[in-house]
């Protein structure tokens, strides 16, 4: 092949010969990988394709020298100097990889490890989250973003790095329409400028002919050529498989019968439904006055990255229980007070954004099995269902014995699939079903919907691939800003085929009004201003708080201020030290939110200890001057507690590791390691909500998946034992993952100087600031 032959006269930046990988399975190894003879040369834009578990992921980790603990590799690999040192790649799962608190944070940190002109950094930062379509949400926390938009923030860093080799695994698979061409746009810009790109998705968007295509089966390169061209067989491999295929004959014979069904009865039914964030500032991140979702067909939910789809699904699941307003599922009130309703949770079963994050048991067929634990079924039932649900979901049977873990994102997709499927709930509730999905799984993926509607069953599904569904669905809902922002009804327009193809073939970038008009405030689907986002314009504009003051000023004041406190020896003192804690507390605009079960267990728990301190026995009474002198000691460490707590929720891991750097560097002079303690502190502060977020979604999992009437988030005693060790696993490679990030990123790689392309500046509002704490200490040691 001439085409081949010109790219091999390139230079080779990695080459595999004769390399095969094994993988750890229960005392055994099995080999997931092979590869005879394999070059990847510079310039070269090379589509990775391939069935899920077809050896994508594992090819990719190869090439940026990240197996993990449980793969080995044999075989000569070559990597040139250039993959030596900064490799970041795009992962299927962002989060862990993601250092800094905000997209800017993120972004600076991994261009100033590159040791790049301190000058560049803010250009080439602007530059990348312009490309990336996160301009305007450069200072929005992490946190708060949903999947897709941490995806962009990943793919922005790898922009940024301007790496050799730009490796991207399912990047765009969480994306919307809009971004998907956004990010696209952007890398074939990058290689036009001569860097080398690994894309490897299921998608046929974005495949030129001159691009080369290198296709995986069963663990091995089956085709490695040009994009449209043919193997030894005749085969063409520039088309996917059909992602209807065989379903699409079955769908059209049925889906007249099914239309001609009468309507089912009852439905979801949400009234003034609202969930807040943390602070009781702010609009809320969902506002839903009323909406019907009736029984029988299918619903789509649509929208931008982070328009508030997923809050929606898991808000009708129970996953997130409402601020305000009231949920029904067939007239049956979804919670109870404070507890779901059991009778509820039997009707409808959930898959997950991130399928990957909800297994906790050694083997795939038992994640099935314990799907199937709420009904009662008899075992030999559980296990007639368990093998029917994975051959139906497309999981081979030498599948069944194998750790969640162990399986490819894709494959783990089919599990859950699979596992909704054994259950056979009245209600299927599907976010982003297709993401990492192959041709033949969203095949089987598709016909397994089908069958459940034909059947009388309803399902929702969020999704940006509209068009995949729209033979089934019913209906569509569009959200935008956490609102319903226009909706579509099959039985209600007579335009609604036509608007319905375009929507269809369009995806969600575009949204359908009734009548299939694009509601104006998003018809040209592009990110909030700056008026709407969270910059640091926007910020300054609602008056100054602790986010806004140098750490450093912030932690002196703090100990003034807590000094003060601990000094008072009266109840008098004690309440001025209040007054004190409240107004600061107000004026900085603390968040307390997150910590409000701390601070209630921390109350519940002196007030016991206050009480049990004035107990006596002999004689027998309660000394009131005892109990009376603990309450007083335990109320100063409450307000002292109170007051680092809103201090610390107002800086980001990043702004404090700086200021920590800047306080000690003059003891680098006497051989102390001060980056390596500050960033060690800062990923401290960056894990600890990572930890805590984790622990949340584990136990709204198990909560799901086992039908428990509990609190929202909440793992009865009973399920503690199947939450604790899969925490600890998914700790562990949490860690693990971020540990490979910040070697890509150049942490810890010798010979490498970082810059400091921002720093802390003390400006006159930190010393007001530190002069009104040293005026308070003051008042507070004279009291």
């Amino acid at each position: 092949m001439e085409e081949v032959d010109a790219v091999l006269q390139k230079k080779i930046l990695f080459a595999l010969d004769h390399v095969k990988v094994t993988a750890a399975a229960e005392q055994k190894t099995r080999q997931i990988l092979y590869v005879d003879k394999l070059a990847v040369h510079a310039g070269e834009w090379i589509h990775i394709v391939g069935d899920n578990g077809s050896g994508k992921s594992t090819f990719v980790k190869l090439i940026t020298d990240q197996l993990g603990m449980d793969c080995f590799a044999e075989g000569e690999v070559y990597r040139s100097a250039e993959l030596e040192g900064l490799f970041p790649y795009v992962r299927q799962n962002p989060e862990v990889a993601i250092v800094g608190s905000t997209p800017w944070e993120d972004l600076l940190i991994a261009l100033e490890q590159t040791g790049i002109p301190a000058e560049q950094v803010q250009p080439e930062i602007e530059a990348a989250l312009k490309m990336a379509g996160l301009f305007d949400r450069r200072d929005q926390l992490i946190s708060t973003m949903s999947g897709g938009q941490k995806q962009l923030v990943a793919i922005a860093g790898c922009l940024a790095a301007h790496a050799p080799l730009l490796v991207l695994d399912e990047a765009a698979s969480m994306l919307d329409t809009a971004s998907r061409k956004l990010v696209l746009e952007a890398v074939r810009e990058q290689h036009r400028q001569g860097m080398t790109v690994i894309w490897v998705t299921h998608s046929m968007q974005g495949r030129e002919p001159q691009d080369r295509l290198v296709v995986f089966d069963k663990g091995q390169i089956t085709y490695d050529g040009i994009v449209g061209g043919q193997s030894g067989h005749g085969e063409k491999h520039d088309e996917e498989l059909s992602p209807v295929g065989e379903w699409a004959v079955y769908e059209h014979n049925h889906r007249q019968e099914r239309d001609n069904r009468p309507a089912a009865d009852g439905g979801w039914s949400l009234e003034n439904v609202m969930i807040k964030q943390h602070a009781k500032q702010g609009k809320p991140i969902l506002d839903i006055p009323q909406l019907h979702i009736p029984a029988g067909g299918l619903t789509l939910i649509a929208g931008r990255n982070g328009a508030g789809k997923t809050t929606l699904l898991e808000t009708i699941a129970g996953l997130a229980q409402p601020s305000e307003g009231t949920i029904r599922l067939d007239g049956e009130p979804l919670w109870n007070g404070r507890k779901l309703n059991r009778q509820v949770l039997l009707k409808f079963g959930v898959s997950f954004q991130h399928s990957e994050s909800q297994w906790f048991l050694p083997q795939a067929k038992d994640e099935v099995l314990y799907s199937l634990r709420p009904y009662s079924l008899a075992s030999d039932e559980q296990e007639e269902r368990a093998a029917g649900a994975m051959e139906a979901a497309g999981l081979d049977r030498d599948l069944a014995p194998l750790n969640p873990w162990s399986l490819s994102g894709g494959q783990q997709r089919r599990l859950a699939w699979a596992c909704l499927l054994a259950a056979k709930p009245a209600w299927l509730l599907l976010d982003e079903p297709t993401a990492g999905l192959d041709a033949k799984g969203i095949a089987y993926l598709l016909d397994g919907l089908s069958r459940h509607l034909e059947q009388g069953g309803s399902a929702i599904i969020v999704t940006h691939d509209v068009g995949l569904f729209r033979a089934l669905a019913n209906r569509i809902l569009v959200i935008e800003d956490g609102r319903l922002a226009g909706s579509w009804v099959e039985e209600e327009s007579e335009e609604a085929p036509e608007a319905f193809g375009a929507f269809g073939q369009a995806g969600s970038a575009q949204m359908l009004e009734p009548g299939g008009q694009l509601p104006a405030a998003v018809q040209n689907d592009s990110p909030p201003g700056p008026e709407q986002g969270s910059g640091s314009e926007n910020e300054k504009s609602k008056g100054l708080r602790w986010s806004q003051y140098d750490p450093r000023a912030l932690w002196l004041s703090y100990v003034l201020l807590a000094a003060g406190i601990l000094l008072q020896h009266d109840w008098q003192g004690l309440i001025v030290s209040g007054l004190i804690t409240i107004a600061a507390l107000w004026i900085g605009k603390a968040d307390l939110r997150p910590w409000l079960r701390l601070s209630g267990f921390y109350v519940i728990m002196f007030i016991f200890f206050s009480f049990v301190s004035g107990l006596s026995i002999y004689p027998s009474r309660f000394d009131f001057g005892n109990a009376g002198k603990t309450l007083f000691y335990f109320c100063k460490l409450f307000l002292v507690m109170l007051l680092g707590l809103g201090m610390a929720s107002a800086v980001t891991p990043f702004r404090l590791q700086r200021a920590l750097e800047q306080a000690i560097r003059p003891l680098e002079r006497f051989g102390v390691p001060v980056e390596r303690i500050s960033l060690t502190i800062s990923l401290i502060f960056r894990f600890i909500p990572l930890l805590l977020s984790e622990w949340s979604k584990l136990s709204r999992i198990v909560q799901a998946r086992g039908k428990r009437a509990t609190a929202a988030g909440k793992v009865p005693a009973k399920d503690l034992h199947r939450v604790v060790l899969p925490y600890i696993m998914l700790l562990l490679r949490m860690a693990e993952q971020m540990s490979e990030a910040l070697e890509a990123r150049g942490f810890g790689k010798r010979g490498m100087k970082a810059t400091r392309a921002w720093t802390l500046r003390l400006a006159r509002t930190d010393y007001f600031l530190t002069a009104g704490a040293a005026a308070l200490f003051l008042l507070l040691a004279l009291l």
